[in-house]
C-alpha cells in the first residue's frame, strides 16, 4: 500500500474471535470472521500500541506517549487514561490488576501492579500502583498465569534478557524467582 507501517503487537481477543493491533501508531480491532477493522485510537500522534484484552473480551488496554488508556472493544466510547505512564503487559484473570512497566530511578524498567475496581467496567477506577520488581537491568513484559498465582516477565539484570517467573504476590519480596529460559 505504500506505506511504512507494519502491524505491531498482535493479541487475540479471550474468545479467539478479534486481534487487536496497533498499526500507523493507532489501535485497530480485526473481526476475524468478517476481515473488518475498527478503528479504537485516532490520534497517531500519541504513539498508541501494545494493546492488551481485559479478561472480559469487552475492553481493553493500550500503551500511548502520555499514558495507559481504557478502551471499549466495540468503539462506542473514546478511550480513557487510568494511568500516567507505563506499558502495559497483562491482566489478572479477574482483570482486577494490570501488570506493566515502566521507567525506574536508576534501576531501567521496573514492573508494577496497578488495581483496578471494575465495578463499573466502562469506567474502571485505578488505585495506587505497587512495585513488583525492580533490579539494575530493565524488567519488562510482564504477564500473570492462567491461575493468577505466577508472574513471568523478561529481566535484563544479568546483562543477557532471560525469562523468569515469581510467585504472586510473595514475589514482590524477592523471593521464589526462577529462570525459565
Amino acid at each position: 500500500s505504500g506505506t511504512s507501517a507494519h502491524p505491531l503487537s498482535p493479541r487475540f481477543s479471550p474468545d479467539g474471535k478479534n486481534l487487536a493491533v496497533a498499526l500507523g501508531g493507532d489501535i485497530f480491532i480485526y473481526d476475524l470472521a468478517r476481515g473488518t477493522p475498527l478503528r479504537l485510537t485516532v490520534n497517531p500522534g500519541k504513539g498508541n500500541h501494545y494493546p492488551v484484552w481485559a479478561p472480559d473480551g469487552k475492553h481493553l488496554v493500550h500503551y500511548a506517549n502520555d499514558g495507559i488508556y481504557w478502551s471499549r472493544a466495540d468503539g462506542s466510547a473514546p478511550p480513557q487514561a487510568i494511568y500516567k505512564e507505563g506499558v502495559p503487559g497483562s491482566f489478572s484473570p479477574d482483570g482486577r490488576l494490570l501488570a506493566f512497566h515502566q521507567t525506574g530511578s536508576g534501576t531501567g524498567r521496573d514492573i508494577w501492579i496497578l488495581p483496578l475496581d471494575i465495578t463499573d467496567p466502562d469506567h474502571p477506577k485505578p488505585g495506587k500502583p505497587e512495585l513488583f520488581l525492580a533490579t539494575k537491568g530493565n524488567d519488562v513484559e510482564p504477564a500473570f498465569s492462567p491461575d493468577g498465582h505466577w508472574l513471568a516477565y523478561t529481566s535484563g539484570e544479568s546483562g543477557t534478557p532471560q525469562v523468569f517467573v515469581r510467585p504472586y504476590p510473595e514475589g514482590n519480596q524477592g523471593g521464589g524467582q526462577t529462570q525459565v529460559s
